[in-house]
């Protein structure tokens, strides 16, 4: 292959699709790993799950390269009914029968998550000659940055909008609900005289989600408390007390963030929960079908970084353009890569839910966890 000072668009378009998806995910090493990121992977397997959620007709308006705003959306939904209809419900006077009417929500992307690099003349030589492997140190540098910066807004977003534990006992006023954002309940995790992990610390964390209807297990994400509960249970399996920690039911959905507090910039061990549905993420890819282009010195197209680096599926917009000045030889032209992601993470509008229906909560809780004695009231919400 001959090389002239520039490059066309078909030399571009195949470097990016050929050399950076299926050469570059077929030498990566499988065995070489990349960063976890705990809150992106509880939010990407919730959406795999039997969800909470009761959004119909989710639609999205298209956006041309170039607009402001990352994405829109539109969805329908409707307020949860506890009472029951009664008999046959009569017709307005509009003739618009009298019953459950579907509610709208217009969440907005907001600004997108970018990371790239540059080649030099001789560096993208070595790329068209097939020497992907020297390209792929960068590539998961741009995953990595990108997760990274995902799992950030995601925990972000998230932690500002948890919200009330379920009412207790006799209230039925939202009024008397707890909010977890500034009031969260401790979890013993650890008695805090043995230092032995409490398999029933989260039982009250089951029974509140059990309170607010939800049947199936919670997703819980947490920090270095957590996963050091995880490691320690099996260590005390059938004590002295004759409890074996591997006996009882667990709760399967647990995903560990060592991030988590720096994320949000907190010294607090906290930990959170939700139902799958009651959070997801929003996505969108500026550049595909119609929106891609392609010209002699730019390629804006839809790219699996996921793919490049060995991984699943994780598609961003890549945006390539060649800068060469007029006049000088080919060691000036730079090849700038933009990979870029659009994402928010999107709960329940607070108007699906029916204080009516005693539902002062959001299904989104916040815990803190400490090393604490359990008595009975830690088997019982108070």
């Amino acid at each position: 292959m001959s090389f002239q000072t520039g490059a066309t668009a078909q030399d571009l378009c195949l470097k990016s699709e050929m050399l950076l998806e299926d050469v570059a995910g077929g030498l990566y090493p499988a065995n070489l790993e990349t960063r976890t990121f705990g809150f992106y992977e509880a939010i990407q397997n919730s959406t795999r799950s039997t969800p909470v959620s009761r959004f119909q007709d989710m639609t999205d308006e298209k956006a041309k390269p170039g607009d402001k705003d990352c994405k829109r959306y539109t969805f329908r939904y409707k307020q949860k009914r506890c009472a029951p209809i009664g008999d046959c419900p009569s017709l307005c006077e509009d003739g618009t029968p009298n019953l459950n009417q579907w509610l709208h929500a217009e969440p907005i992307i907001g600004d997108p998550l970018c990371a790239g690099f540059s080649l030099s003349h001789d560096d993208y030589r070595c790329l068209c000659e097939g020497r992907a492997d020297y390209y792929l140190e960068e590539l998961r540098t741009v995953y990595e940055t990108l997760h990274n910066a995902i799992n950030i807004r995601w925990t972000e977003q998230f932690a500002a909008g948890v919200g009330n534990y379920p009412l207790i006992g006799s209230a039925t006023d939202c009024a008397d609900a707890v909010n977890s954002a500034t009031a969260p309940e401790i979890l013993c995790l650890f008695n805090d005289t043995t230092n032995k992990p409490q398999p029933q610390a989260l039982f009250k964390l089951r029974q509140y989600f059990k309170r607010m209807g939800y049947s199936g297990s919670p997703t819980i994400v947490g920090g270095q408390a957590l996963d050091y509960w995880n490691f320690n249970k099996p260590l005390f399996a059938g004590n002295d007390c004759g409890n074996d920690a591997n006996r009882g039911q667990q709760l399967t959905n647990t995903f560990i963030d060592y991030d988590i507090y720096g994320n949000l910039d907190t010294k607090d061990e906290c930990l959170f929960a939700f139902a799958p549905g009651a959070v997801f993420p929003l996505w969108w890819r500026q550049y595909s079908g119609d929106n891609e282009y392609f010209s002699d010195t730019r390629v804006r197209r839809s790219f699996d970084l996921g793919r490049a680096v060995g991984k699943e599926s994780f598609l961003v917009d890549l945006d390539i353009t060649v800068n060469e000045k007029a006049g000088t030889d080919c060691e000036d032209i730079m090849y700038n890569y933009r990979f870029k992601v659009c994402t928010d993470l999107c709960k329940m509008p607070q108007d699906a839910f029916s204080e009516d229906c005693g539902q002062c909560f959001n299904y989104c809780l916040k815990f803190l966890v400490d090393c604490c004695p359990t008595d009975c009231n830690d088997w019982k919400c108070p």
